[in-house]
């Protein structure tokens, strides 16, 4: 089995799949989270093509969902053919996360497509354009030149870890916002905006740290006046990120999760670690509603609440 086959096999794809050939990868909207039976927008599972490379041709990477394979379970959910069982000799899960990033590559560096930077008086989804613009937020499109987006970079002590592109609307809250760029750092050092935070912690008496889920919850934290940081994603908490916080010599840690179990999940992985380490209060929302929603008279009310 090689690229060529590989390539022929995908050409049968019906236009739904949005199939697209970018240097030896071939790209297709992912069949493993359609919605409703609707694929997404953005094709984002990645097909290796290239068979001089030491993984294997087929071998998949959707960077929506995380789904990841061979050939095999690729063409089985796609009605494609199938290789024999000699020939399927790679077992995609032993790859490291290391070697995830050098085969799947998903989102080019924004260097290396058109971007400026964030106009300071075009505000985004209700987030002063000017914060977006302090924390270096940019605006550029996707690799295929067909989504304008935010770029956000997220930045731990100066270096630039990776970052978080995001739609400019979202039509509802179903669709995907957010993708991050690929790579361990999002478990490790996936804490966003940490320098900008870290700087408003130093100006502050009291060192009180919110910490949510999303880009959007942290940046109306704090552009009403409360210092915050994103976890980014219910299930990316890590010890290594604990690690990061407790540099940050904090009075109390307030965790601000959304109401719903992937929020809750959060919550309580979160609690148990820092429950040792630092006092911790809990902010309380209503189904549907997140720390996003907080208006500005909210957050005064948390801050005297509080004592900043």
């Amino acid at each position: 089995m090689d690229g060529s086959w590989v390539l022929q096999q995908l050409r049968r794809l019906d236009y739904r799949y949005g199939m697209k050939v970018i240097n030896d990868k071939a790209w297709i909207r992912c069949p493993f989270h359609s919605n409703n039976g609707h694929l997404e927008r953005t094709p984002s599972l990645v097909i290796n093509l290239d068979s001089s490379l030491k993984y294997k041709t087929g071998t998949f990477h959707c960077f929506g969902c995380n789904e990841t394979g061979d050939w095999n379970k690729l063409a089985e959910k796609l009605n494609l053919e199938q290789v024999s069982e000699e020939e399927e000799q790679f077992n995609v899960g032993r790859l490291t996360q290391e070697d995830k990033d050098a085969l799947f590559n998903s989102v080019e560096k924004k260097r290396d497509i058109v971007s400026v930077d964030w106009d300071k008086n075009d505000n985004w989804r209700g987030i002063s354009g000017k914060l977006i613009n302090a924390i270096g937020g940019q605006l550029t499109c996707d690799k295929w030149m067909t989504d304008t987006q935010l770029y956000l970079p997220v930045k731990v002590n100066k270096k630039e870890v990776g970052g978080i592109y995001c739609k400019i609307e979202r039509k509802s809250k179903k669709e995907r916002g957010y993708i991050n760029t690929p790579g361990g750092w999002i478990k490790s050092r996936g804490l966003f905006p940490f320098d900008y935070t870290k700087q408003m912690l130093k100006e502050m008496d009291k060192k009180v740290l919110f910490l949510t889920e999303g880009p959007r919850d942290t940046l109306n934290l704090l552009q009403n006046g409360l210092p915050s940081l994103a976890i980014l994603g219910s299930n990316n908490w890590s010890s290594k990120k604990l690690d990061i916080l407790s540099f940050l010599d904090l009075d109390r840690v307030v965790l601000a999760f959304d109401p719903d179990t992937a929020g809750q999940h959060a919550f309580k992985s979160v609690y148990k670690d820092l429950k040792r380490f630092v006092k911790l209060s809990k902010l309380e929302f209503k189904q549907g509603t997140d720390p996003a929603d907080l208006t500005k008279k909210q957050c005064s009310r948390i801050k005297t609440k509080l004592g900043l």
